[in-house]
């Protein structure tokens, strides 16, 4: 029981408000992870090296609000955003869905349609 009321208090605690100042490009509503993916840190395979230590986040279906190069499919978080990788963990665990805030006018951003989670939001 512990676990869980750890897991809800980290859920209460990381949640954001109506709208991140770090992003440009929102998720039309909540959504429910499908599957998540963790890239190893040193990509050997060829045309892979991109994705070295990201994490992938795979939802059925992303309606950005704004039109954008992004994926509608996968947003990627950077392995030194620990925080957001632990707030997409507990909410996969809980079945909580999640809002995605994106800036895809940042370095890099949209290239081959991946975008960089900058913020993540958990919602009623």
């Amino acid at each position: 029981m512990d676990k869980y009321i750890k897991i809800f208090v980290l859920l209460g605690c990381i949640a954001l408000p109506g709208v991140s100042h770090a992003a440009n490009v929102v998720s039309g509503t909540s959504l429910a992870i499908k599957d998540i993916f963790f890239h190893a840190t040193v990509q050997t395979l060829p045309g892979n090296s991109g994705y070295g230590g990201m994490t992938q986040v795979r939802f059925a279906n992303i309606n950005w609000n704004n039109s954008t190069t992004c994926s509608i499919y996968d947003v990627f978080i950077k392995k030194e955003d620990t925080h957001m990788i632990s707030a997409v963990l507990a909410a996969h665990a809980t079945g909580k869905p999640i809002r995605l805030y994106v800036d895809d006018s940042a370095e890099g951003q949209g290239v081959n349609n991946i975008c960089y989670l900058r913020a993540v939001g958990l919602t009623q």
